[in-house]
């Protein structure tokens, strides 16, 4: 009888397992106070395509947490992703003053300076990325841009 119990449990906690968002949007249920569990379930939307309830999700948990790093470099991937690339670059200067290094947040802000053609930025970006990180993806990627920056300025 006990045991039937437990497998009514299980069977039924284990629907709430099924996919990431079902599980974040579970733990949001429980624990809507905590910055922690917006963030996870912005990243699940995120994963998933879900890009306006993903920003929803980062903007709560930065709400909640203004000091959180990690929503606010979530955040402003969204943002720089909508076109709102003004706001993703105070979101990551604000990580960045919290944690200088969170590389994740230096290769964004590098990407950024890029784009917006401030390639001196960029370039210190990028070499900081390859400090923080050496053996990472990221840094990979930031050796090629200090490579094509550095190619394509004439004063080298």
């Amino acid at each position: 009888m006990i045991l039937a119990v437990f497998c009514v449990l299980t069977i039924t906690r284990s629907s709430i397992y099924q996919d990431e968002i079902t599980l974040w949007l579970d733990t949001v249920a429980k624990s809507p106070a905590k910055a922690r569990t917006h963030n996870g379930l912005g990243d699940a939307f995120q994963k998933a395509g879900r890009f306006d309830d993903a920003r929803t999700q980062f903007e709560q948990a930065v709400e909640i947490d203004p000091n959180y790093t990690d929503a606010l470099f979530n955040l402003s991937v969204i943002y720089n992703t909508q076109g709102r690339s003004g706001e993703a670059l105070q979101l990551l200067e604000r990580a960045l003053a919290l944690d200088p290094s969170h590389h994740l947040a230096r290769f964004s802000l590098a990407m950024l300076y890029y784009d917006r053609g401030s390639m001196a930025e960029a370039e210190q970006e990028y070499e900081l990325v390859l400090r923080l990180a050496p053996f990472s993806g990221e840094a990979d990627f930031a050796r090629q841009m200090l490579n094509r920056i550095r190619t394509a300025s004439p004063s080298r």
